[in-house]
C-alpha cells in the first residue's frame, strides 16, 4: 500500500513531461534536425593545428629577413634553445608568425601572419600564448589597453626593440603618445618630476592591469601589500594609524591631491586647504558620541567650531593645527 501512494505521484508527474518531449520532437521538424546535424558537422571540421609539413624552418626565413633572423633577437632566440618549447626548435618565426611554407614558395605577404595589419585583439592573443602567466600580465585580459583595443605590439616590438624589455621607445614616451592630457598635467607649477626623469610612469602604473581597484583605468602597480603606489615613496603616511582620517584610507590620495601635477601648492585639488577641508566638513556631528551629537546629524562631516571664525586669516589654515592630517597616533583630530 505504502509503495503504490509512492508511484502514483510519480506516474502523474511523468506522463506530462513525456508528452512534452514527444510535443517538441513532432514540432522541431526535419529543418531544424538538419540544421543540428549541420551544426554538428561545422563543429567537427572546426580548425586544426597545421601538420608539420607546413613549416619550413627559420632558416628558409632568415633567406629573405636576415636582419630578423632569430639568433639576433635580444629575447625570442631563446625559443630554440628553451628545453620546454623543444616543438618550436628551429622555427622561432613560425611560432609568432604561423605555418610558413606558403607564403615561402609565393612570397605573398597574405599567406603569412603580419603583426603590423592584423586586428588588436589577435595580435595579443597571439603573445599571450605565451605571455598569458605571471605578474606582469596577469590582468591583461580586462585592463584598460586591451578594451580600448591597443595591442601588444602598440608598445612591444621583438625586432628592433630601443628600450628593455622589447619596448618600442624609452616607456614615458610610449605612455604620452596616447596620455597627452597627462602629459600636460606634468608641466604644471606643482607636479611629480616625471619631465626631469627622476620618476617613470611605471614607476606608478602598471601597463599591463593591476589587481587594485578592479576595472579601473588607473592601473596602478601594487606596493606594500596591494596599498597605493604613493606609498613606495610617502610611506609616512601609510599607518596604520590609532586615529585614521577616513578619506585617506576609503577614497585614497586623489580625494585631496592631482597625482600627476597641479597648479595648487602641495598639488592639492583646491588653491586653499580650508575650502577642500569643508568640501566634507559642513555638517554637525563628526567626532561627538551619538548622545551629544544633533538629533537627525550623521557621525561625521561636522562644522568648524564657533572659535573657528573663518573671517580670520589665523583659522583659514587648517593644518596649521590639525598637522596630523593623514592619521595621529595620539590625536583624534589630528592635532599631534
Amino acid at each position: 500500500m505504502f509503495v503504490t501512494r509512492l508511484k502514483l505521484p510519480l506516474a502523474l508527474f511523468a506522463l506530462p513531461v513525456l508528452g512534452l518531449v514527444v510535443w517538441s520532437l513532432a514540432a522541431a521538424g526535419p529543418g531544424q534536425a538538419k540544421q543540428t546535424a549541420g551544426d554538428q558537422t561545422k563543429q567537427e571540421a572546426a580548425p586544426q593545428p597545421a601538420p608539420p609539413a607546413e613549416y619550413v624552418g627559420s632558416e628558409t626565413c632568415s633567406g629573405c629577413h636576415a636582419d630578423f633572423a632569430p639568433d639576433k633577437l635580444a629575447y625570442h632566440k631563446e625559443i630554440d634553445v628553451v628545453k620546454r618549447l623543444s616543438e618550436w626548435k628551429g622555427r622561432a618565426c613560425e611560432s609568432c608568425h604561423g605555418p610558413g611554407k606558403a607564403h615561402a614558395e609565393s612570397a605573398d605577404p597574405k599567406l603569412i601572419f603580419s603583426f603590423k595589419g592584423a586586428p588588436a585583439a589577435k595580435a595579443s592573443q597571439t603573445c599571450l600564448k605565451c605571455h598569458a602567466q605571471g605578474l606582469r600580465s596577469s590582468g591583461r585580459a580586462f585592463d584598460a589597453h586591451a578594451r580600448n583595443s591597443v595591442a601588444c605590439g602598440s608598445c612591444h616590438t621583438v625586432h628592433a626593440p630601443k628600450a628593455k624589455p622589447l619596448l618600442a621607445g624609452v616607456p614615458n614616451g610610449l605612455c604620452v603618445t596616447c596620455h597627452t592630457n597627462v602629459k600636460a598635467e606634468f608641466f604644471r607649477p606643482y607636479r611629480h618630476r616625471l619631465v626631469e626623469g627622476a620618476i617613470s610612469c611605471i614607476d606608478c602604473h602598471n601597463p599591463h592591469g593591476s589587481p587594485i581597484g578592479g576595472r579601473t583605468t588607473a592601473q596602478f602597480r601594487a606596493s606594500h601589500g596591494n596599498e597605493q603606489p604613493c606609498l613606495k615613496c610617502h610611506s609616512d603616511k601609510r599607518g596604520p594609524f590609532t586615529f585614521e582620517h577616513v578619506p585617506v584610507r576609503t577614497e585614497g590620495c586623489s580625494a585631496c591631491h592631482e597625482p600627476h601635477g597641479s597648479v595648487n601648492p602641495r598639488m592639492l585639488v583646491r588653491h586653499q586647504v580650508r575650502f577642500l577641508c569643508l568640501e566634507c566638513h559642513t555638517t554637525p556631528g563628526l567626532g561627538l558620541p551619538a548622545g551629544a551629537r544633533p538629533s537627525g546629524t550623521a557621525p561625521m562631516g561636522q562644522t568648524p567650531p564657533a572659535f573657528h571664525d573663518l573671517r580670520s586669516p589665523r583659522y583659514r589654515n587648517c593644518t596649521t593645527c590639525h598637522i596630523k592630517i593623514h592619521g595621529s597616533y595620539m590625536s583624534g583630530i589630528f592635532e599631534r
